[in-house]
């Protein structure tokens, strides 16, 4: 019998070691990788493979699983969310009126004074935009939360020239919007904001 085989019953099980990659760079593991078959599968004038067996440990070729990973989508919609209202403007010189859409569906009408800079404008402003409402963590905020902020007074300070965008704020917080429009760069110093309803019927 040769050294390193152990022949029981007709059956021999040959063991080779095999170099793996140690966690350790600098230290090397011998796994042991065993082969078992008939006499004549391990015969060296005879391979039949699908008689054989091998069984590597699994702490040397751990099975990882990735199913909790992120998606890349997810990884996208946590760092940037979709956005919790949408807003439709129209300013007129000093005057400005404005319908606002929730996430939630629910519905505001805003009515306000701003001026445009550098100089007012008997010019017409327009513009649809996006707003997103700041949270801590960029967490999605609860339909109270959002609609306390967007009823309360406001002030507002952004431009529109083709895009744009405009941040606004009040004692509940602040919110950036982004979109599209005209009407040059101008600045609100109030807003105020009344619920109209819910566009699915809840309250």
């Amino acid at each position: 019998m040769a050294s390193g085989e152990i022949r029981l019953s007709g059956t021999t099980t040959r063991q080779m070691p095999v170099l793996a990659q140690s966690q350790d760079p600098t230290q090397s593991q011998l796994p042991t990788i065993t082969v078992t078959g008939s006499n004549s599968a391990l015969s060296s004038n005879f391979f039949d493979p699908s008689s054989l067996t091998i069984n590597a440990g699994s702490q040397f070729w751990p099975q990882q699983s990735h199913s909790s990973d992120p998606s890349l989508l997810q990884i996208v919609v946590q760092a940037a969310r979709f956005p919790d209202y949408v807003t439709f403007d129209l300013n007129l010189y000093v005057f400005s009126i404005s319908a606002t859409y929730t996430r939630y569906g629910d519905i505001f009408l805003n009515k306000g004074v701003g001026r445009s800079y550098p100089y007012p404008s008997l010019k017409t402003g327009v513009s649809i935009s996006d707003g997103w409402y700041l949270t801590p963590g960029n967490a999605v905020p609860s339909q109270d939360a959002l609609n306390n902020f967007l009823s309360d007074w406001s002030g507002s300070a952004g431009g529109y020239f083709g895009v744009g965008g405009s941040y606004s704020f009040n004692a509940a917080g602040g919110a950036i919007n982004l979109g599209v429009g005209f009407g040059g760069f101008g600045v609100s110093p109030g807003t105020i904001g009344t619920y109209q309803g819910n566009f699915f019927g809840n309250q």
